[in-house]
């Protein structure tokens, strides 16, 4: 398992090194988080016109082989990314349509809080090992005031169901076949399935995990939302 830095007042990258070693790099210091800085946000700009390409062709993580197997999948670069409050964009828009259930929901119309926005597939095997822990996050977060929303992308609704139903997911996730609302999330952009923006309270994207969550690790993501003066970006490798 990848660990963050123990200590909140050290701000550095953490690779792992050949042979398993860790190697820090200094970074400027900024707010007191356990993740490293954020310093490579502005290299993403672009990086949702990937996704969109990938998505509309299959193959973005996409496991196409049989029931079970995984070949031909490739593993994204796990980070995480907490954007201070004074740095936050405009409220993310476009959220707005049917639901893998048949329902409708519009993220204009929820209650005030943060929102957890997971991008998943059925077919994608890290998604369905990420789910129960967000799972876990949800009930943990729910006192709170925080929701939470999916986005089943390159699925079928029957599938999308199946999932949901087999891991207890009670949120609702906006079916999109084609990537449309995943491009909502441009600002903050991730090429990877899955990834996991939180909303803050004004729905600004204020953080982003890209591949599988934990839940601990997204508990306290969402403390270093609410928290504001957080700027942190920590790539963890393995």
């Amino acid at each position: 398992m990848s660990e963050f830095p123990s200590s909140h007042s050290e701000v550095a990258r953490r690779r792992v090194a050949p042979g398993g070693w860790l190697r820090r790099a200094p970074a400027t210091t900024r707010g007191h988080s356990r993740y490293p800085r954020r310093d490579g946000m502005r290299r993403c700009r672009g990086l949702w016109i990937v996704f969109a390409v990938l998505v509309a062709t299959g193959c973005s993580r996409v496991d196409t082989s049989a029931a079970g197997e995984t070949s031909g999948f490739v593993t994204a670069q796990r980070s995480v990314l907490v954007i201070p409050e004074d740095e936050r964009g405009e409220p993310v828009t476009g959220l707005a349509g049917p639901t893998v259930d048949g329902g409708d929901y519009d993220l204009a119309d929820q209650a005030s809080g943060e929102t957890v926005v997971n991008v998943w597939g059925s077919w994608c095997p890290p998604c369905r090992a990420e789910a129960p822990d967000l799972v876990r996050a949800s009930e943990r977060l729910a006192d709170d005031g925080v929701s939470f929303l999916g986005i089943d992308v390159k699925d079928t609704p029957a599938q999308a169901r199946a999932f949901q139903r087999r891991f207890g997911i009670t949120w609702p996730s906006l079916d999109d076949p084609d990537g449309q609302f995943v491009l909502a999330m441009r600002a903050v952009p991730s090429a990877a399935i899955p990834t996991t923006w939180v909303l803050d309270d004004e729905g600004r994207i204020a953080a982003r995990i890209v591949d599988q969550v934990d839940a601990d690790t997204l508990v306290d993501l969402v403390a270093d939302v609410r928290a504001g003066d957080v700027s942190t970006e920590t790539v963890l490798d393995g």
